[in-house]
């Protein structure tokens, strides 16, 4: 059996959203097959000898379909230079993840980079598909995501401030997740981060300046995360703030202060 079918690779990729919604839908019944298969498997200590080899190959081959999978999605799809195929490969991607579930973040590596490098597309519509696999991949990593989070947040803080509203309404909704998801986490990689989160504070977009303040406050309020250490770091970016054109901005860098 193909790990995809013919027709979900043709629909994936076809102009009318139902169609790619559709694939989309068995994208995810099969991996999500394909993770059971594999882990029922995998998992199975109640086999005579006989069955060692039989049971080693078919979750080598459903490990092995998943990975054909996701390579189609991501290179075929997500990084094709049409626009159709870009949707589909997200929108089939976002479907994956939901799939892999728990075991999502084994993928990250595969899952991310094509998503990442679809939020600086010319088409407003792709971009918002990448956020929406963004998100997926966020729901179901949770905390592990953490790990990736740097590259994340450039790609996040850049899309707040996009010119489509469709795709900053969406950014927000997974701003809003990676906050949940930082505040359920014990620990945050903060000394891997400040770097990142230092350079971005010089930004002058006022869009940009309120996604930094409101995850300035977030990091204050968590309690694995000492901030305040790194003020030296931080401050020129925070007083900067308080010269802005912007009433909000200004008080909400003066509360942070």
């Amino acid at each position: 059996m193909a790990a995809l079918s013919a027709t979900v690779l043709r629909n994936l990729s076809d102009r009318a959203y139902d169609k790619r919604k559709a694939a989309a839908l068995e994208i995810e019944s099969r991996v999500r097959d394909l993770v059971g298969a594999a882990g029922r498997h995998e998992n199975d200590e109640e086999f005579r000898i006989d069955q060692v080899r039989e049971l080693y190959d078919s979750a080598k081959s459903a490990r092995s379909d998943i990975d054909k999978i996701l390579s189609t999605l991501a290179k075929d799809y997500a990084m094709s230079a049409q626009s159709n195929f870009r949707k589909g490969g997200l929108i089939g991607l976002a479907a994956a993840a939901l799939g892999l579930a728990h075991e999502a973040h084994l993928y990250l590596d595969v899952l991310l980079p094509p998503v990442l490098a679809c939020f600086t597309d010319q088409d407003g519509r792709v971009r918002y598909y990448a956020c929406e696999a963004l998100y997926n991949m966020a729901k179901v990593s949770r905390t592990k995501l953490l790990e990736k989070f740097n590259v994340i947040f450039e790609g996040l803080c850049r899309l707040c401030a996009d010119a489509d509203q469709g795709v900053k309404n969406a950014s927000h909704l997974l701003d809003k997740l990676l906050i949940d998801i930082v505040d359920e986490s014990p620990s945050f990689p903060l000394d891997s981060f400040i770097t990142v989160f230092v350079a971005h504070l010089a930004l002058r977009n006022p869009l940009a300046r309120n996604f930094l303040l409101g995850w300035s406050v977030a990091l204050l309020k968590h309690p694995g995360v000492d901030l305040i250490s790194h003020t030296p770091q931080v401050l020129e970016g925070y007083l900067s703030m308080l010269s802005d054109p912007s009433p909000e901005i200004k008080r909400q860098a003066d509360a942070v202060l």
